[in-house]
C-alpha cells in the first residue's frame, strides 16, 4: 500500500499497531528499546554487585562534632535565619554546637536559612521524634510557598 503522503511505502495488516515503517513497526522498536534498557540495566546492577562484593574500605577521620539534637541544644533566632547553640550532653565530646562546629577554624559556620516568611510560616525546631518521642530530631516545617506564592525554602548551610 501506498502512503498518501508519499514519504514511505506503507505494509499494514488487520493489526494497526503493526503498520511498519523504515524504522520498524512500532512493536518492533518498543521490542529494541526494552532490550537495550535490559541491558542498560544489567550492566548497571552488575556494577553495583561487584562493587557490593569488595572488601569496605575503612576511613580513619577524625571526628568534628556530633549531636543527637538533645534538649540541651535549641534552635535560636539569629536576624532573619536561625543557629543552634547548646552542649549535647548525652556524648562525651566534640558535643558543644559553638566551640566545637561554629568555632572550628577548619569548618567556618553553620545556620539554618530561611527563605521568606515568618516564624508563623516556617520554623525548623529540635522535637521529640514522632513515634519515639525518647530520641530528638531536627524538624524543618514550612506551611506552604511563601515567596511569591510559589516557592519557600529552609536549608542548613556549613561554610
Amino acid at each position: 500500500m501506498f502512503n498518501p503522503i508519499g514519504q514511505y511505502p506503507m505494509k499494514t495488516s488487520a493489526n494497526f499497531r503493526k503498520i511498519t515503517h523504515p524504522g520498524g513497526s512500532i512493536s518492533d522498536r518498543m521490542g529494541r528499546f526494552k532490550f537495550l534498557l535490559f541491558l542498560w540495566m544489567a550492566t548497571c546492577l552488575g556494577s553495583f554487585q561487584s562493587c557490593a562484593q569488595e572488601s569496605p574500605t575503612h576511613h580513619n577521620g577524625t571526628l568534628i562534632f556530633q549531636s543527637g539534637f538533645e534538649p540541651t541544644s535549641s534552635v535560636v533566632s539569629k536576624g532573619g535565619d536561625a543557629d543552634i547553640i547548646g552542649i549535647d550532653h548525652s556524648l562525651p565530646d566534640h558535643n558543644d554546637w559553638v566551640m566545637d562546629l561554629d568555632e572550628n577554624p577548619e569548618i567556618g559556620s553553620f545556620s539554618l536559612q530561611y527563605q521568606g516568611g515568618d516564624s508563623t510560616q516556617r520554623y525548623a525546631r529540635i522535637v521529640p521524634e514522632p513515634g519515639n518521642p525518647g530520641n530528638h530530631v531536627l524538624k524543618f516545617w514550612l506551611d506552604k510557598p511563601n515567596v511569591e506564592g510559589s516557592k519557600g525554602r529552609i536549608q542548613a548551610n556549613l561554610y
